[in-house]
């Protein structure tokens, strides 16, 4: 069918919905008119995930918002992710013991979890425990043999530089090559 053909049809069936029930055509108008003039901010549209609030620095917000995407999805596949998130919002406030047991969470789900593995290499190593670290700068190497913290810290997306040294300095700890 040709556009032309289309536009004709698109054409009878409004003159057809106009005499049979105006109301219902006058409001289709109205709803196409708000489309094509108007914007309209809807919260459930305005999500900024968690990782993203922790990479601005929101590190409370993002606790809260992985908090919430934890409870909420008891069943989520990528549950390993959350407890991650949380886990480095843990970090990056200082808060090792936490950031240590949401790292656990994490690698117990999907133990070959880079980003989990990275950040208890880190945690432990905070926290002066740096033969269990060790097992998890081994987990780190054997998933990416070539893992430097120079080639990590050009990766990591946190906008403020006291987070991204927190973390090569855990990794440092923790025996990573510089």
């Amino acid at each position: 069918m040709d556009t032309v053909t289309a536009s004709h049809k698109m054409h009878d069936v409004s003159d057809d919905l106009t005499m049979a029930d105006p109301e219902i055509f006058g409001a289709i108008e109205r709803e196409l008119e708000r489309q094509r003039n108007g914007l309209e901010l809807i919260a459930s549209e305005n999500f900024v995930s968690p990782a993203v609030l922790a990479a601005m620095g929101r590190l409370e917000e993002a606790i809260d918002a992985s908090t919430n995407a934890w409870r909420l999805g008891q069943h989520e596949p990528i549950r390993f992710d959350t407890a991650s998130d949380l886990g480095y919002a843990h970090y990056l406030l200082g808060n090792d013991e936490a950031a240590l047991e949401w790292g656990k969470q994490s690698t117990a789900l999907v133990p070959e979890y880079l980003q989990a593995n990275i950040l208890l290499a880190a945690t432990y190593a905070q926290l002066g425990r740096l033969s269990e670290g060790q097992r998890h700068v081994n987990s780190v190497l054997a998933l990416r043999p070539d893992f430097s913290c120079a080639k990590h810290r050009t990766r990591l997306v946190y906008s403020r530089t006291e987070d991204r040294d927190r973390i090569t300095e855990g990794l440092l700890i923790a025996g990573f090559s510089e």
